[in-house]
């Protein structure tokens, strides 16, 4: 709904795709657009999806973070003779490392690892009729590590879409601190985990650190990778600053940072919406000026002055002449 008054129209909007922008590598962060019905102009839709990373920021990158595994080696998992994690790990079905019915198998390999030279890819199959399965492998740290002045564990996580859980854990010999992942989703991605508010362990002598799958999915393999696991001394935040799409070389941008599960939206003619992710109710920016497109195909490159942190889900809107004037 356009205008005012006796002017009041309906606007045709043609929505194009969203696209889901991890990294501005020439590749998710560009593509193209065909204008079937001109002149159209130009708007955009822009969303930082919530909870979801691209890449780790400058905490995990940082000096004052703790490197707890990078998988180089799997001795402390497969050879060390302190390791009796089995014997704390608590199921239903238990069969030592496992519920009865599930194999693991956990490898280091180089390729594909994200940090580093080497990454862990863990495999568990179940032969159970349902879902409901687990597997366990975890290490020893000897001696205990003090971790009380940490904020968070930071880690890559590739997962295979298969289903069930993924938890990493932290014990100190009596308690656990437990953090869950759900495998819905493929490739890399990288995961942060805030401290819990209150904590479940003294955490001034972590001993064990343990990787599960639960919930595991009936007559199913399921395969993660994970690489470089680090304690955070501080906590990295999703962040995009500066948006900025470019469409055939001219530009749409905003001087704003949008945070974690923020959204712009932006109609030609009209102040740009800034949404969610603690947003005041009714909160404008400065909208660019008007981008109007005769019919044919155009290049499409969004960019940020710094690199990615947040994964940026983006669309754009087409507004035809055509209008519906409102008796």
């Amino acid at each position: 709904l356009v205008g005012q008054g006796k002017e009041r129209a309906l606007q045709r909007v043609i929505y194009e795709p969203w696209r889901d922008i991890t990294a501005l590598d020439g590749k998710t962060n560009a593509w193209e657009v065909e204008v079937k019905e001109g002149p159209c102009r130009v708007g955009v839709d822009l969303q930082v999806v919530r909870g979801a990373w691209s890449r780790p920021g400058r905490a995990y990158h940082s000096a004052q973070a703790r490197l707890l595994e990078s998988f180089d080696t799997l001795a402390p998992y497969l050879e060390d003779p302190k390791n009796d994690l089995d014997t704390l790990v608590v199921g239903t079905g238990k069969a030592g490392w496992t519920h009865v019915g599930v194999t693991q198998e956990l490898r280091s390999v180089a390729e594909d690892a994200r940090e580093g030279g080497r990454c862990a890819v863990y495999t568990a199959t179940s032969t159970l009729s349902g879902a409901g399965g687990w597997s366990c492998v975890g290490k020893v740290f000897d001696p205990p590590l003090d971790l009380s002045w940490h904020k968070g564990i930071g880690f890559w996580l590739r997962g295979d879409g298969q289903g069930g859980k993924f938890k990493l854990q932290l014990r100190d010999g009596e308690g656990a601190t437990d953090y869950y992942i759900d495998n819905d989703y493929e490739g890399w991605r990288y995961h942060q985990l805030p401290r819990p508010e209150k904590d479940p362990i003294d955490y001034s002598r972590v001993r064990y650190l343990a990787f599960y799958y639960n919930g595991l999915p009936g007559k199913t393999t399921v395969t993660c990778a994970i690489d470089d696991v680090k304690a955070l001394a501080e906590l990295d935040e999703i962040a995009v600053g500066n948006p900025r799409l470019e469409v055939d070389g001219k530009a749409l941008a905003w001087s704003v940072t949008l945070r974690d599960g923020q959204a712009l939206s932006y109609l030609p003619g009209q102040a740009t919406r800034l949404t969610g992710g603690g947003a005041a109710r009714g909160t404008t920016l400065p909208s660019p000026t008007t981008l109007t497109l005769p019919p044919g195909r155009y290049s499409v490159r969004f960019t940020t002055p710094e690199p990615l942190t947040g994964v940026s889900r983006v669309r754009l809107t087409l507004q035809p002449e055509e209008r519906l004037p409102i008796e």
